[in-house]
């Protein structure tokens, strides 16, 4: 352990030395070209002027002996490029511009003649990247500013792209994407090229702290083949570039408002004649930037407050007294300041600092799927979040061919969630007990009494060099990334004990039926636990040019992760600090892309990718050992009392008095402040911890037809490779498949027996790394640059997503009989098997009656696999009430029953797709010049689709195949007013 931290402190100092400076190269951009003269001679020492024509700031070089130059690591933006050469006409030319992420390229033509006489051409930047194998595409400024957008988060504008599926969540701050068909934590969110990550799960709520999009210039979204540079992506990479300040004042103001008037009734609202909620959204703000010295240091700041009352319908088919609306409060102070300092021609520095306050009231407890339990109305939230992501970056040029980028960044976020009492108390003892019934949660939310502070700290150091050579030009970058990634939590969920009913029915104590069959109570105390993974990346890339029109990519990853865990009383371990640490993570990455002509590209590739170990893939290991002061008790023990679901008494004395909390007799079982045998589900750490990886091949051909259209195909395929799955080393099985019959536990390994216990009485988790999915994906997109007057994009994705794992992190096998994996009978979709995704977009502007303007966004996606089942029944007797059922046809019955066709197996029925279609018309007043004022109306969900999620596919619901939640909290057709003001 020593030598380890010894070996990053002189890594990290390494790197300083070769250091003295930085850009934001992850997602940085280039302008590369070549220089010949009329005759197509090529002309080395031919000077380079790179100048963005906003800031005024330059950067410097020269053509090496084959014509060619690369000047990297710019910000993207407007710029010109000018070359000169003693004998000839100096060659300026303008409007060009840079995106991030990308290479232009721009080729120059040189006339003899004096060098005092000036030459300037324009031309429009062209659409295609005829250097890069990567797969993705790039969201603009105008699409940014002119599309509709319910939620105002730009997470919404990545699924603008193809492949990539939006992910609606109940609280708008926390949408997410999913990319070919791969779980969003292993999207990997940058901005300013550092990180904006939630180290706890990775991507899965989107960026960790959410930047306004006035405050956005563009953002990339890369979907595959990602450069070595790239760490920790096995889906995509979202690399958003903030605003910056100018030679010339320049920002916005904005306002939009909403109430229930302008709002319909969700469908279960009109349909269940229940109180429409009253629904409101104010949101304003503005942003400003400028320069403090021209052409030298400028600034940028941005303020944006929103205040959404979001309505909410919760249904619940069985006990129609429970349903119930609510208008809940989302609110959201977003601070931003930015500062970029041009020192000189070799040196500049930038620093941004974001920070995100979200006070929300009035949440409702969902499970995000409506295929289980939901709160009442007695279950409502609050929930306080502090977000705040840092990123300081400095840059230094050498010798015109060579760039250095040091960056150091800080991630924090901090939640405190739960009901009014554990906010204003801090003791959920103190609540009365959660009644879990069949299908809803009432009197009290457990899933929420906690609180988290964690902070990511990274430290990144990039060299790159331009080399001309006979056997062509090299663009070569090597590089190292480290991150500190630290999670505290105090966790009180379940303190005050959660009584599980085997039906619906409100309790009455001459009704043995509506008695508790277990109770879950967590015991001697809280969880107080302090999480730390270090994470260390180093790479080598080499964008290696053969020739004019052949670009090939070389690159190799090495990625460690080091997640210390005490292994006390783990049977796997000699001593408790003799965690693993896997250290193979090599990853080889090649792509290719050919030009045939100065319009097109095929592109293709080939590499090897690594997750990282985000926090909560160990944290298990800890919140669940052998011996612990915090864990979750079960009464009975090992299984449910089988008297209620039968019309019995329940005999469990922990039970016979109802939902009522004997919390002495818990006390007198566990005392408080012990350290206790666990005797939950106990986790176990094992020697063969290591990372998933996954193998990306993609074949893709781009094209630019005439000068404003782009046209792109390309074919993805993906492995993953070593997934979690876990496996019960203590099984269980059952005398019949009755599902509360007697359980039996085999020890496996005599764990027990090792560690001189008496027998566990509950599961013994360990992780084997078995798992594997393919994913194979067709993306198509034409886009068409916005010029005369408008501008459009269209994008589909088809694709099929396939393994003996659901695709999930925490995935299980629910098919283990003793120490039977029965591995193929897990075979079957994986939950974000998506078949068809389509968005179109478009913006205008109409010339006849200027100032008129107009922009929509429409989304179609097909269904998401679920599972027909029957929770009554338990055919091969493990203990897990999933056994999917035969294939057929089934159907709900009841109202907004759905029939679906079952193939059988693991997700072998899909739920209902959706679409959504948002609209905007405005009128466009340009007072003064280089000013403009926006006043316009939107309209989302313009048909009203009520976008259902999936139902429960469990026959033992009375729900079962009855669609009862909206996707992601769904929401009615709504309009809004908005103005924006921009200078």
């Amino acid at each position: 352990m020593r030598r380890y931290r010894i070996g990053l402190a002189l890594l990290a100092l390494g790197s300083l030395v070769v250091a003295t400076s930085a850009a934001a190269q992850q997602g940085g951009s280039a302008i590369r070209g070549r220089i010949t003269d009329q005759q197509q001679g090529i002309l080395p020492g031919v000077s380079i002027v790179v100048t963005h024509t906003e800031n005024g700031t330059t950067r410097e070089t020269v053509t090496g002996a084959d014509g060619t130059y690369l000047v990297p690591g710019l910000v993207p933006g407007p710029y010109k490029v000018a070359a000169q050469l003693q004998g000839f006409s100096r060659l300026t030319q303008e409007n060009l511009v840079l995106r991030i992420g990308s290479t232009l390229q721009v080729d120059l033509i040189l006339r003899v003649g004096a060098i005092e006489e000036n030459v300037t051409v324009t031309a429009e930047s062209p659409q295609v990247d005829l250097t890069s194998a990567q797969v993705g595409g790039n969201v603009s400024a105008g699409e940014i500013e002119n599309l509709p957008s319910g939620s105002r988060n730009f997470t919404g504008l990545v699924s603008l792209l193809p492949g990539v599926v939006y992910n609606q969540a109940a609280d708008s701050s926390s949408d997410s994407v999913t990319i070919n068909g791969q779980h969003g934590s292993g999207v990997v969110y940058l901005m300013d090229g550092g990180s904006n990550n939630d180290d706890l799960r990775g991507g899965s709520s989107g960026a960790q702290a959410r930047p306004p999009l006035e405050a956005i210039q563009e953002f990339q979204v890369v979907t595959n083949q990602f450069d070595a540079e790239y760490g920790a992506a096995t889906a995509g990479v979202v690399n958003a570039l903030t605003k910056q300040g100018t030679n010339r004042w320049h920002g916005s103001a904005i306002g939009y408002f909403t109430d229930s008037s302008m709002t319909d009734k969700d469908f279960f609202v009109a349909q269940q004649n229940l109180d429409k909620p009253d629904t409101s959204k104010v949101q304003w703000g503005g942003t400003l930037g400028g320069p403090i010295v021209r052409d030298k240091m400028h600034f940028f700041a941005s303020f944006e407050r929103q205040d959404k009352n979001e309505g909410r319908s919760i249904i619940y088919p069985t006990r129609p007294d429970k349903s119930f609306t609510v208008a809940q409060e989302t609110n959201s102070f977003n601070y931003m300041g930015r500062l970029d300092h041009h020192m000189n021609a070799s040196n500049n520095y930038s620093v941004r600092f974001l920070w995100d306050h979200q006070p929300n009231y009035n949440q409702v407890l969902t499970n995000g799927g409506g295929v289980g339990l939901g709160g009442t109305k007695d279950t409502l939230s609050i929930e306080k979040d502090n977000d705040w992501a840092l990123v300081g970056t400095y840059n230094r040029i050498i010798g015109g061919k060579k760039l250095n980028i040091l960056r150091l960044s800080a991630v924090h976020e901090k939640p405190k969630r739960g009901q009014p009492l554990y906010q204003d108390v801090g003791d959920w003892t103190q609540a009365p007990p959660t009644l879990q019934y069949l299908n809803f949660i009432d009197q009290a939310d457990d899933n929420y009494a906690d609180y988290r502070n964690m902070n990511v700290y990274g430290l990144d150091d990039t060299f790159s060099w331009y080399i001309e050579g006979a056997g062509g030009s090299h663009d070569v970058k090597f590089g190292t990334q480290y991150q500190l990634g630290e999670h505290y939590r105090e966790d009180q969920r379940v303190t005050n004990g959660r009584f599980i009913a085997p039906t619906d029915r409100t309790f009455n104590p001459a009704d043995p039926f509506t008695y508790p069959e277990r109770l879950n109570v967590r015991v001697p105390q809280m969880v107080q636990l302090l999480s730390r993974t270090h994470s260390l990346g180093l790479y080598l890339q080499d964008k290696w040019q053969l020739r004019q029109h052949l670009t090939l990519s070389l690159g190799l990853r090495y990625d460690m992760h080091n997640s210390p865990v005490n292994e006390s009383w783990n049977p796997y371990f000699s001593s408790p600090d003799d965690h693993p640490i896997d250290r193979n993570n090599f990853q080889p990455r090649i792509g290719f892309a050919y030009s045939a002509g100065p319009s097109a590209v095929l592109r293709g590739g080939y590499g090897l990718f690594y997750e990282k170990q985000w926090i909560d893939r160990f944290e298990n290991y800890m919140l669940n050992p052998v011996f612990t002061n915090s864990f979750i008790a079960q009464y009975p023990v090992s299984q449910v009392d089988p008297g209620p679901s039968a019309g019995r008494f329940p005999t469990d004395p922990l039970l016979v008095n109802g939902p009522t909390l004997n919390r002495d007799l818990i006390n007198q079982l566990v005392p408080p402040g012990t350290l206790a045998r666990n005797t939950a589900a106990v986790w176990l750490d094992t020697p063969n911890r290591i990372l998933p990886y996954q193998h990306q091949a993609s074949i893709g051909y781009e094209r630019q037809l005439g000068r404003q259209l782009a046209f792109a195909a390309d074919y993805v395929h993906m492995i993953n490779k070593d997934l979690p799955l876990r496996y019960n080393k203590n099984p269980g099985i059952k005398a019949n498949t009755g599902r509360t019959s007697p359980i039996a536990r085999v020890d496996l390994d005599g764990l027990a027996g090792q560690l001189g216990l008496t027998p566990f009485s509950n599961d013994v988790w360990i992780v084997e790394y078995i798992g594997e999915t393919t994913y194979d994906g067709l993306n198509l997109q034409f886009e068409k640059r916005y010029s005369n007057n408008w501008g459009a994009r269209f994008s589909y994705g088809l694709g099929h997503g396939h393994g003996n794992t659901n695709g999930t992190p925490t995935a299980t096998n629910d098919f283990q009989v003793l120490d039977d994996r029965n591995l193929e009978l897990n075979e079957g979709p994986t939950n974000l098997d998506r078949r068809h995704t389509a968005t179109i977009s478009g913006r205008f502007e109409l010339p006849w009656l200027k100032g008129v303007t107009g922009g929509a966004v429409a989304r179609m996606m097909t269904g998401q696999p679920f599972t027909i089942h029957n929770s009554n029944v338990d055919a091969n007797r493990n203990g897990v009430l999933v056994d999917p059922l035969p294939a057929g046809t089934y159907s709900g019955v009841g109202q907004n029953a759905i029939t679906v066709e079952n193939d059988g197996g693991r997700n072998g029925a899909y739920g209902p797709g959706s679409l959504q279609i948002d609209l905007r018309a405005g009128y466009r007043m340009r007072p003064q010049a280089g000013r403009t004022l926006d006043l316009f109306f939107e309209a989302f969900n313009i048909t009203n689709e009520p976008n259902f999620a999936n139902p429960t596919g469990d026959m033992r619901s009375a729900n079962f195949l009855i669609v009862n939640t909206l996707a992601g909290g769904g929401f009615p057709r709504q309009f809004q007013i908005g103005a924006r003001l921009g200078f």
